[in-house]
């Protein structure tokens, strides 16, 4: 109500020869590019302009900066201005300093990467401004950590079109991995490994080892090429018998801020039924778990204990979120035998660092599967 106020006042002096203000905020003029560097400071910078043909001093310039995935303000920051002239005058306002945070928290579990998005909201703030519906300026940027690199795809020529992705002893296979730059740089001679291993073997068996570079590869903010990935094709791999083979590839380039996205593997000659050679349980134990299912995690002895089951052997992947769904650290990653299991929490991030109270979900994902349980963390 003050504010209406306040406004009906312009008015009346406007009706009586006074010339109006009309501030907006123009444009960011920093960060200007649609990438910025995670954990670099920034200068962020305004353009502020006033379209009414009357000066305007002691008013605010406000910034803000929402990230996207959560909702969660971030930052935000006022300059209080002296004066600006007329129309067409304009200034550039330099706010605090901000330093905007990347994210290797995730292996990726949603298909979009290690980045952080932000958007960047301009306004200034002025009572005696006459026309408030113009006055922000708007922005998004993406935070890439300095140096990045994973193998996104694996393909496979042939590929195995007998179900379950079975492959015939003596098949040669041609595997191409596809390694993308996540990072802020361009990147040179990374090496890329491939190794397969026979996963029916005790203990498990390396039947392939190969390493191949990436000569050079570009980064998504380049404007002029724009391409930040690149293809690498492996010798022949010769299936050698009937088994389980699980191919893994990943980039082993020194400096990499973030190992969880540098590999992806895949199954080959995966068995589904309850009498594969490699599940390692009797039909009598078979029978005793016939569903996929996980357990409220347990406190005890400062660790949480988390019991689950799988009625077949599969690949499993165990992840835990907080309450406003962001990723907090990955449990499991790997194939596990059918039958009873058990893993422990001991309460910390992919950092290490220990997680604040409040609830927590794990997710289990398995044979196409998910599987989530809340529970309550009280340090």
């Amino acid at each position: 109500m003050k504010h209406i106020v306040i406004s009906l006042g312009i008015f009346s002096l406007c009706s009586t020869g006074y010339a109006a203000v009309d501030l907006v905020c123009e444009a960011i003029l920093e960060p200007l590019a649609d990438y910025v560097l995670a954990d670099s400071a920034i200068v962020p910078k305004l353009k502020i302009t006033n379209l009414g043909d009357q000066g305007a001093s002691n008013f605010w310039v406000k910034l803000i900066i929402d990230e996207v995935s959560t909702g969660e303000t971030v930052y935000v920051a006022s300059t209080k201005i002296g004066y600006i002239g007329a129309n067409p005058a304009t200034i550039e306002v330099e706010m605090l300093e901000w330093a905007p945070e990347g994210n290797c928290e995730d292996a990726d579990p949603n298909g979009y990467g290690p980045f952080v998005d932000y958007e960047l909201l301009g306004i200034p703030e002025a009572a005696f401004d006459t026309d408030q519906t113009n006055d922000t300026c708007y922005e998004e940027v993406t935070a890439l950590l300095e140096h990045d690199v994973g193998v996104v795809e694996m393909e496979f020529d042939p590929y195995p079109n007998l179900p379950p992705d079975l492959y015939v002893p003596g098949t040669e296979v041609i595997v191409t991995a596809t390694v993308e730059n996540f990072g802020y740089r361009p990147e040179a001679d990374i090496p890329v490994r491939l190794e397969i291993l026979d996963k029916c073997a005790d203990p498990d068996t390396l039947v392939y080892h190969n390493i191949q570079p990436v000569k050079a590869i570009g980064w998504r903010g380049d404007s002029i090429t724009g391409i930040y990935t690149a293809r690498v094709v492996f010798p022949r791999w010769v299936v050698s018998h009937l088994s389980w083979f699980t191919p893994m590839c990943k980039t082993e380039m020194k400096g990499d801020e973030c190992p969880d996205d540098d590999f992806t593997v895949w199954n080959v000659n995966y068995y589904s039924e309850p009498d594969d050679p490699c599940s390692g349980l009797s039909a009598e134990e078979h029978s005793a778990v016939e569903t996929t299912s996980l357990e409220e995690p347990l406190f005890k002895d400062g660790t949480y204990i988390i019991n689950y089951s799988l009625p077949l052997f599969s690949w499993l992947r165990l992840d835990l979120y907080d309450a406003s769904g962001r990723f907090v650290r990955n449990l499991y990653n790997d194939p596990c035998s059918a039958g009873r299991h058990t893993i422990t929490w001991d309460g910390k991030d992919s950092k290490g660092h220990k997680v604040s109270s409040g609830a927590y979900f794990v997710r289990m994902e398995t044979g196409g599967e998910s599987i989530t349980s809340k529970f309550l963390n009280i340090r």
